[in-house]
């Protein structure tokens, strides 16, 4: 009865507030927007003739990038 009278209550709040927190646009659940932002510009398609390496590459040298840099110090300090 404790759970299902939570759940009940954190529903009825979130009906309340969904007036100031849903429907203004600048209110659409800030972190997933920036999760959408990311996968959306990488696998957005490759301009032609614009140069450069691909998002995609660049992200993926950043990530090695970065795992090295935390990864061997952390096993050196051990």
């Amino acid at each position: 009865m404790l759970t299902i009278s939570a759940q009940m209550g954190g529903f009825g709040l979130a009906g309340l507030a969904r007036r100031i927190l849903v429907w203004p646009a600048s209110m659409i659940w800030p972190y997933n927007l920036v999760i959408t932002t990311n996968l959306n510009t990488l696998h957005a398609g490759h301009e032609p003739g614009s140069g450069g390496m691909s998002r995609i590459k660049f992200f993926l040298i950043a990530l090695g990038a970065t795992f090295v840099y935390h990864f061997f110090p952390g096993k050196l300090a051990d």
